[in-house]
Order: C-alpha cells, then sequence, then structure tokens
C-alpha cells in the first residue's frame, strides 16, 4: 500500500521528494513486517 502511493506520487505530485518515497517505503515495509510477527505469535499463543 505505501508502496503504491509513493511510487505513484513521484511522477504526478511536483517536487515529490525522492527520499521521503524511500523513506516512507521502509517504514511502510517493516511495520508490516512488525505486524505480521505479531499476528502470527498472538495467534500461537492464543491457540487451544
Amino acid at each position: 500500500m505505501h508502496c503504491t502511493y509513493d511510487l505513484t506520487n513521484l511522477p504526478f505530485v511536483w517536487d515529490y521528494p525522492v527520499p521521503i518515497t524511500i523513506i516512507d517505503i521502509a517504514w511502510g515495509t517493516s511495520y508490516g513486517i512488525f505486524a505480521g510477527f505479531n499476528v502470527f505469535y498472538l495467534t500461537r499463543y492464543f491457540s487451544l
């Protein structure tokens, strides 16, 4: 989701900064990994 939004802004938004795009993609990726691990471990913890 982050990647699609950021990469769409690059050609269409005037002076959209490339470093912000890279930082936001990295943030979205790390947040997604963190959330995925939390869901994985919580489902294992609460499963019977």
